[in-house]
């Protein structure tokens, strides 16, 4: 008998625990909790440099430095203020400047690029792409994000 009474005790704490633990994993979060990095970062974010609302800007990021993986990075940072990046490569030639090239049609959006990007010089193109409004080729001059980066 007093081993019946010492599992059904066992048994009863295994299934308080897993109740407990189910209760502290599906909580509700509380106002105390720190917000995660992405959602600080969309916050603080210029909103001068966000795309034009109901307007695609077609976006080609070019990568002028020998750092790994800096037009993917440029790439999500023109995403996440609304740009349509249709292509990232890395440049033929290697830059110190980041530069925003903008054909007549499309000047409108090189300050708010520039702005997106944290800088940049812009420059008139002299025949309009038809794949793309903007280029970007981001220079030595460029930094992303502190944050991690997103796959």
């Amino acid at each position: 008998m007093n081993m019946r009474l010492g599992l059904w005790v066992s048994g009863l704490v295994v299934v308080l625990t897993f109740i407990g633990l189910g209760a502290w994993y599906f909580r509700a979060p509380t106002a105390v909790e720190a917000p995660n990095a992405t959602a600080v970062a969309m916050a603080e974010r210029d909103t001068a440099g966000m795309a034009p609302d109901s307007t695609r800007v077609r976006v080609r990021v070019l990568n002028g430095t020998d750092i790994n993986g800096l037009a993917r990075r440029g790439t999500q940072r023109l995403r996440d203020y609304g740009y349509d990046v249709v292509d990232y490569s890395t440049a033929a030639d290697s830059t110190a400047q980041t530069v925003v090239e903008v054909d007549r049609n499309s000047r409108a959006y090189a300050g708010r690029i520039v702005k997106a990007l944290g800088g940049g010089v812009v420059r008139e193109r002299d025949e309009p792409s038809p794949y793309y409004d903007v280029t970007v080729t981001l220079g030595r001059d460029w930094k992303p994000s502190s944050q991690s980066f997103r796959p």
